[in-house]
C-alpha cells in the first residue's frame, strides 16, 4: 500500500528516495521481509516452544526514523 501511495504522489521518485532515506537501514522494506522473518524463524523446529510473541520486523523504525 505504501508503494502504491508513493506512485500516486506528484514526484514518485523523490518520495521513494525520502522513504528510503528515513529508514534506519537505508531502504523502505517490501512485504517480503515479513514473510522472510516468518519463514526463517517461526517455521523452524527451533521455534517449537514459541506460543505467542510480537516480532518487530521494522528495520529499527521503533528506534525512530532518521531525520533528513
Amino acid at each position: 500500500m505504501l508503494r502504491q501511495w508513493c506512485a500516486e504522489q506528484p514526484d514518485p521518485a523523490s518520495t521513494a528516495r525520502y522513504l528510503d532515506g528515513i529508514h534506519p537501514l537505508g531502504y523502505c522494506p517490501e512485504t517480503q521481509v515479513v514473510a522472510d522473518a516468518c519463514a526463517s524463524v517461526l517455521l523452524s523446529d527451533k521455534a517449537r516452544f514459541i506460543t505467542g510473541h510480537i516480532m518487530h520486523v521494522s528495520g529499527g523504525a521503533e528506534l525512530g526514523y532518521r531525520k533528513l
